[in-house]
């Protein structure tokens, strides 16, 4: 077996700051499904302070055309449909997440095709296009099994709160903790 530490090296060259991860909750898991809340969480610095954002997303009326809510995902993130009346509409939520994202080019989410398929149902929506790309998570990992296990080991020690911008801030303090930075408090 050769010598691996180009490889680990590659990954922790991945894993650079700001570290910026997003995370949807959404209306049901299906393929009618639509997002309801997104979250942000940046943390600019290993020391630093974790920013927050997030939304409500009042449903595009096309959204509401399929009648696609599922009360066990309501249950999951108990996030009634009647709250979502106060939401930012979808073309608002997408130009503050081109904002926020948009100078760094990316982002990562735990979501997999499920939030690359909200997020691109938010930006039709929106008539926009997204600034950013989204990248799952695993991809930080790629070369370093060791720091994913410890990743995996840090989010087993709390339950997900299944709010996205808690989830969000979950996950970005998990990755800051792997790095072997102290994530300050949270800053919403």
């Amino acid at each position: 077996m050769g010598d691996n530490r180009g490889g680990a090296q590659a990954g922790r060259q991945a894993m650079k700051f700001p570290l910026i991860v997003l995370d949807f909750e959404a209306s049901s898991l299906s393929t009618e499904s639509y997002p309801i809340e997104v979250g942000v969480a940046v943390a600019a610095r290993p020391e630093a302070p974790i920013d927050i954002w997030s939304s409500l997303i009042r449903p595009d009326k096309a959204w509401l055309a399929g009648n696609d809510w599922d009360p066990v995902a309501q249950e999951v993130h108990n996030i009634p449909a009647s709250s979502l009346t106060g939401g930012l509409p979808a073309h608002e939520v997408a130009a503050r997440l081109n904002e926020i994202l948009g100078p760094v080019g990316h982002a990562y989410c735990d979501g997999g095709h499920y939030d690359g398929f909200w997020l691109k149902r938010l930006y039709k929506a929106a008539g926009m296009a997204p600034a950013f790309a989204l990248w799952d998570i695993a991809r930080l990992f790629m070369f370093e099994r060791r720091l994913f296990r410890s990743f995996g080991a840090l989010l087993a020690e709390s339950d997900a709160p299944h709010r996205a911008g808690a989830d969000a801030a979950r996950l970005c303090a998990a990755l800051v903790k792997v790095l072997g930075g102290s994530p300050g408090r949270l800053r919403t």
